[in-house]
């Protein structure tokens, strides 16, 4: 787990840069520089077994060097694995250029932690914090495993600014397009009808939650058959057997708290009427985020959905913290952020959270 600590102690040290007094976008690009040019490196150049699912996007590279294509979201490779077109796509362009195979893993972590970097450099109101928090709540070896799903997240992280300026349709085609690399990004669907939100909904979508997942299974699982062929082998699986409830319950209070502040926030007028939109829709990713990871143990596959929520706690977090302007209090909690983090993620290599430790190059 040494490479990973390391990544989050350089992404604070690198964060002195914000101590030169100059144009801030210029250090944020040289923060970009600093920073994600090693974290694309040790993702982009890890081995096989780093990552639990990464020997099998490598054995589908190079079973895509000879498909055939038709107009459905899913491709079959040469051994009969249905795969999502863009994904499969960018297999076989690969394929065409003679590339090997370690090629796509590098590949797809060069535009996904590019992407989630340029989503922090837009959004962010610290990009250090934003960058330190991807690494140590694990968001960054999500990435190692869950690749297309990171893919998508990532897709859908930078369409960010058409919901702050509801352009609805160009939103709608970036989840098309985020659903070319995973079918799952189909959940942006279903959040998206809660967009703006008013608080007097938030019953209404636990209720609606509630009655989709108790009465509406078999027709969930029917359009599966239809939709997603590939996922209904899922269903069969310890992905869909409860297990019991364990440490994960510290989240959704963690998630609850962050939100609570942020309305106290909202209630004291601190935020403008951009950032209280933005207010309100990381709330709904947090709610849907809380909704995911208190079902998932009743429904482990649930756990596949966390990308698509999750990331946009790493925007939230310092759009709060920006509002204290108590200087002495805003060091104690950046203070206390740093030290729970490192214990996190320490906690989670510990336990082989995405089978990412130990790390090994390729070669």
């Amino acid at each position: 787990m040494d490479v990973y600590i390391l990544l989050m102690i350089w992404s604070i040290i690198s964060a002195s840069i914000y101590l030169i007094k100059i144009n801030k976008y210029l250090i944020n690009k040289l923060y970009i520089i600093l920073v994600y040019i090693p974290l694309i490196l040790i993702a982009g150049l890890r081995h096989w077994s780093v990552g639990t699912d990464t020997w099998m996007y490598l054995y589908w590279y190079t079973m895509s060097n000879n498909i055939d294509f038709n107009f459905n979201f899913f491709t079959i490779l040469s051994d009969g694995a249905n795969v999502e077109i863009g994904y499969a796509w960018l297999n076989y362009i690969l394929n065409l250029l003679y590339f090997n195979d370690q090629s796509i893993i590098f590949l797809m972590s060069l535009l996904t932690i590019l992407g989630f970097g340029i989503f922090f450099y837009r959004y962010s109101k610290s990009l250090w914090l934003s960058t330190f928090l991807f690494i140590g709540l694990i968001s960054y070896q999500e990435t190692f495993n869950m690749v297309r799903q990171a893919f998508a997240a990532m897709i859908m992280c930078n369409a960010y600014g058409f919901l702050i300026e509801d352009k609805k349709y160009k939103y709608l085609l970036t989840i098309l397009a985020a659903m070319l690399f995973h079918f799952t990004a189909i959940i942006y669907f279903f959040i998206g009808l809660f967009m703006p939100i008013k608080i007097k909904k938030f019953l209404f979508i636990i209720i609606a939650g509630i009655l989709v997942f108790l009465l509406g299974e078999n027709i969930i699982i029917a359009q599966l058959i239809d939709w997603a062929p590939k996922y209904v082998a899922y269903f069969d699986s310890t992905l869909t057997r409860a297990r019991g409830i364990g440490a994960g319950i510290i989240q959704p209070i963690f998630i609850l708290t962050l939100m609570m502040a942020s309305y106290y926030f909202v209630r004291l007028n601190k935020f403008n009427s951009e950032e209280k939109k933005q207010v309100e829709i990381c709330n709904i990713f947090m709610i849907f985020t809380i909704l995911e990871t208190s079902l998932q143990y009743v429904l482990p596959i649930l756990a596949r959905f966390n990308p698509y929520c999750f990331t946009y706690i790493l925007i939230l977090v310092p759009l709060i913290l920006d509002k204290i302007k108590f200087s002495l209090l805003k060091y104690i909690i950046y203070i206390l952020i740093i030290i729970i983090t490192f214990i996190y993620c320490i906690y989670s290599m510990s336990l082989g959270r995405h089978g990412v430790v130990p790390y090994k190059l390729f070669y």
